[in-house]
C-alpha cells in the first residue's frame, strides 16, 4: 500500500537535496503529503500538530479520519478535485482531530504533487486554534457589548472620528427625545447648550488627537421638544479604528436635588434668610472682586423676650425683623441670620459713607415697634461695622464686625465702626468670640472624655464628652472662657453639633474595637440654644444614623436653666426620649425649682452638683442634701451620678449614702483618649 518513510522523504526532497529537506523540517507551517488517501509524509511540525512521533503513527488510518466529522465531506471533495483534476486548494479553515482526541483549528492549502509516479496532495497547514479562540472571545465580547449597548439604561452612542453619531441606543433616543434616524450622522455636541458647545468640541478634538484619554463632565443639552436636561458625559476611544463610545446619563434630578439641598443648607429655617454659611461664601466672592463691608447686629435683651413671653413669640419677632431688614437693603446687599438673635448685612463695594447710611437705615427700621400677637415690642440692637481694608479673609472681616459689635454692646453705644484699638487686651472677650468661627473651621476644637464609674469598685461605666479649644497661640482655652461667648453669638449650635457627631463616632469605634469593654454610654452636653433650635431632634437622629450608634447608648445632658420655662426645650427632650436617648439633668440642685422640674421634664439621670459633694465627709448641710437627693432619685426610679469626686473618702461616703455612680478627678481627668484600663477597677 505505502512504501517506507525513507522513500517518501526521498520523493519530497527532490533528488535528495539535503538543504531542501532541512528547509521543510524548519518550516513554521505543517506540511503533509497524502497519497492514495493516507499520510506518506509529515514534517516535524506536522507530526506535533497531530500528536504523532513518527509518520508510522499516522498510517494506521485514512487521512480523512483526521478531519472533524463536520469537515469530512467537503474535505474529501476538495481532495478528489485536487488529485483528479489538478485543482489547487485555496486556504480553507478546517478542524483536525489529533491522535489524543483533542480538536485543533487549522487553515490549509494544497497543490497537486507526484509521489512514486502516483498523483498525491501536498498540504500546507497552519494551526489557528488560538486565533479562533480569540475570534470567538471577540465575537462574544462584541455580542455582550451590543446587548449592553442596546439595553443600557443610560444613553450610549458610537461616534466616528469627527464626533458624529453612527449608532444610538434606545435610551439615547429617549434622552434626546428624538428617533435614531434623526440622531445618526450628527455631531453629538449639536445637542449641547451653546454655553458649553465650544468647550465640548475642543475636548473631543483633544481626545481624537490622543492629547487626553477621556472626556468626563456635566453638560446641559437641549432636547428636540425644547426642554433642557443635565447629562453626565463620558467619552472614550472604543478601539484602534478611530471610533469612540459616548456614555450619557441624565443627572437632571440629581443636580436639581443637589441645588435644593445646597439652598436649604444655605438658608435659615426660621426666617428664610441666608444663613451664616451663605453669607461667608458670598462675602468671599465679594472680596475676590473688590472691597466689602459687613454690619453685625445683635438684639438687646432678646433672651428676656423668650423668658417672659415664650420662644414662640421670640421666633415670630425674629421673622418679622428678618423681613424688615431685607426690605431696607438695596439689591447688592445681603442680609443673613447668623444664629440666635444675631443678624449680619454684607455690603459689597460700599464705601464708609454708604455703609453708614445703610446701617442708619437698618437702625431706624428696628426702632419701629413690632406687633406679635397681643404684644407690641420695642427692639434695640447693638451694631458693629467693619470694612475689608488689608484683608481678603471673610472671617477676618466678620471678626472685626463682631469685635465692634461687642464693644458697642459693652459701652452702651448703638453703633460702632471697628478700630484697631478694639483689639487690645481689655477686649479679650470680644476677640475670643470673633475667633470661635475660625477655630471651628480650622479644626482647633477637641473632644475630651471623662469616665463615669461604678461605686465602690470604680469599674468603668460611661464617659462624658467635654469640648476643649486648643488655641494655636493661647494654648488650651478653658470651656468657661469660650462657651458663654459661643452661646451669645449663636455658634454654640454648630459647635454643639460637631461635638455630638464626634462623640457618637468615637463611641461607635469603641464598641467596634473593645466589644463588652467599651463604655455603656456616652454623655453629651446640650445647650439651651440647641434645645430651642428647630429640628434639633433630627440633628441627633442624623448623628446616630451616620455613626451607627444606637440611641440607647447616648445621653443628652442639659442644665436646669436650659429647660426652665422652656416649652420648646421640653418638647425637644420628649422627642429625644421617644428616640431612646436618655436624658440627664446636670448640676442638679443648683437651679430654679429643681424638684418642680422633675414633674415636667423627661429625666432619666440626676447629676448631683459637685458643690454638694465637696464637703460630704463632714456632717452638715451638704451631707443632708446629698442624702435627700439620692432618696429623691431612688424614689422616682432615676439614676443618680455624683459629680466632682476628688478623694477616696468622698467616694466611700457617697457609696455609704446609696450612690452607685460617680465622676471626678479621683477616677480620671478628662482627656482626648481613655487613659485607663477599661476592664479593671480604679
Amino acid at each position: 500500500m505505502v512504501s517506507d518513510a525513507s522513500a517518501a522523504v526521498a520523493s519530497v526532497a527532490v533528488a535528495g537535496d539535503a538543504w531542501f529537506q532541512a528547509l521543510v523540517d524548519l518550516c513554521p507551517d505543517t506540511i503533509f503529503v497524502i497519497c492514495d488517501g493516507y499520510h506518506v509524509y509529515a514534517n516535524a511540525r506536522g507530526l506535533r500538530l497531530l500528536g504523532a512521533r513518527t509518520i508510522a503513527d499516522l498510517q494506521d488510518r485514512p487521512a480523512i479520519e483526521f478531519l472533524h466529522p463536520d469537515y469530512r465531506d467537503p474535505g474529501a471533495a476538495r481532495m478528489r478535485s485536487l488529485t483528479a483534476d489538478g485543482e489547487a486548494m485555496q486556504y480553507v479553515e478546517e478542524k483536525l482531530i489529533r491522535l489524543d482526541g483533542r480538536v485543533v483549528d487549522t487553515e490549509a492549502a494544497g497543490t497537486l504533487w507526484e509521489f512514486e509516479g502516483r498523483p498525491a496532495a501536498l498540504i500546507v497547514t497552519r494551526e489557528i486554534t488560538e486565533r479562533k479562540q480569540a475570534e470567538a472571545e471577540l465575537a462574544a465580547a462584541q455580542q455582550r457589548f451590543r446587548a449592553a449597548f442596546r439595553n443600557a439604561p443610560a444613553g450610549m452612542a458610537i461616534l466616528d472620528a469627527n464626533g458624529s453619531v453612527t449608532e444610538a441606543n434606545p435610551a439615547l433616543e429617549a434622552l434626546l427625545a428624538e428617533p435614531a434616524d434623526s440622531i445618526l450622522g450628527r455631531p453629538y455636541w449639536q445637542w449641547i447648550d451653546e454655553t458649553d458647545r465650544q468647550a465640548a468640541r475642543s475636548a473631543f478634538r483633544a481626545l481624537a488627537d490622543e492629547t487626553i484619554d477621556s472626556i468626563r463632565g456635566d453638560l446641559r443639552v437641549r432636547r428636540s421638544d425644547g426642554t433642557e436636561a443635565w447629562i453626565h458625559a463620558c467619552v472614550a476611544a472604543l478601539a484602534d479604528n478611530g471610533s469612540f463610545v459616548a456614555h450619557l446619563s441624565d443627572v437632571t434630578v440629581a443636580r436639581n436635588q443637589a441645588a435644593q439641598l445646597k439652598d436649604l443648607a444655605m438658608t435659615d429655617a426660621l426666617t428664610g434668610m441666608a444663613n451664616r454659611r451663605r453669607l461667608e461664601e458670598e462675602l468671599q466672592t465679594a472680596l475676590n472682586a473688590g472691597p466689602a463691608q459687613v454690619a453685625l447686629l445683635d438684639l438687646d435683651d432678646f433672651k428676656g423676650v423668650n423668658d417672659r413671653l415664650g420662644h414662640g413669640v421670640g421666633d415670630q419677632l425674629l421673622s418679622v425683623l428678618a423681613g424688615r431688614l431685607s426690605c431696607a437693603l438695596g439689591q447688592e446687599a445681603l442680609a443673613a441670620r447668623m444664629g440666635g438673635d444675631e443678624f449680619a448685612v454684607m455690603m459689597p463695594g460700599a464705601c464708609d459713607a454708604a455703609a453708614d447710611l445703610t446701617v442708619s437705615r437698618l437702625a431706624e427700621t428696628l426702632r419701629t415697634p413690632v406687633r406679635v400677637g397681643e404684644y407690641e415690642l420695642l427692639v434695640n440692637a447693638s451694631i458693629g461695622v467693619a470694612d475689608s481694608t488689608g484683608t481678603m479673609d471673610p472671617y477676618e472681616v466678620l471678626r472685626r464686625a463682631d469685635v465692634a459689635m461687642y464693644v458697642a454692646k459693652e459701652s452702651g453705644d448703638r453703633y460702632l465702626r471697628y478700630r484697631e484699638e478694639y483689639d487690645s487686651a481689655s477686649d479679650e472677650q470680644a476677640r475670643l468670640g470673633a475667633e470661635l468661627r475660625t477655630a471651628l473651621d480650622a479644626g482647633q476644637f477637641r473632644v475630651y472624655y471623662q469616665p463615669v464609674v461604678e461605686l465602690p469598685n470604680g469599674r468603668f461605666r460611661a464617659v462624658e464628652a467635654l469640648v476643649r479649644w486648643e488655641h494655636p497661640t493661647r494654648g488650651l482655652v478653658a470651656p468657661d472662657q469660650f462657651i458663654p461667648t459661643a452661646e451669645r453669638n449663636g455658634l454654640i449650635v454648630e459647635l454643639g453639633t460637631w461635638v455630638l457627631r464626634t462623640a457618637c463616632a468615637q463611641a461607635a469605634r469603641w464598641i467596634a474595637e473593645l466589644g463588652d469593654l467599651a463604655p455603656d454610654r456616652v454623655s453629651v452636653n446640650v445647650s439651651a440654644r440647641q434645645l430651642n433650635q428647630p429640628g434639633f431632634a433630627h440633628v441627633v437622629t442624623a448623628a446616630l444614623t451616620e455613626t451607627g450608634l444606637s440611641a440607647e447608648r447616648l445621653i443628652v445632658e442639659v442644665t436646669e436653666t436650659a429647660v426652665f420655662n422652656g416649652r420648646r426645650a421640653v418638647q425637644t427632650l420628649d422627642e429625644l426620649r421617644t428616640l431612646g436617648v436618655r436624658i440627664a439633668l446636670d448640676d442638679f440642685g443648683t437651679g430654679h425649682s429643681s424638684l418642680g422640674l422633675l414633674q415636667t421634664v423627661p429625666v432619666d439621670i440626676l447629676k448631683v452638683d459637685k458643690s454638694f459633694v465637696s464637703n460630704i465627709t463632714m456632717a452638715g448641710r451638704h451631707a443632708v442634701i446629698a442624702t435627700a437627693l439620692i432618696q429623691v432619685a431612688d424614689g422616682l426610679g432615676l439614676t443618680a451620678v455624683a459629680e466632682g469626686v476628688e478623694t477616696a473618702e468622698q467616694a466611700a461616703e457617697l457609696h455609704r449614702l446609696g450612690y452607685r455612680l460617680a465622676q471626678g478627678y479621683h477616677f480620671g481627668r478628662p482627656g482626648p483618649n481613655l487613659a485607663l484600663d477599661l476592664a479593671g477597677p480604679h
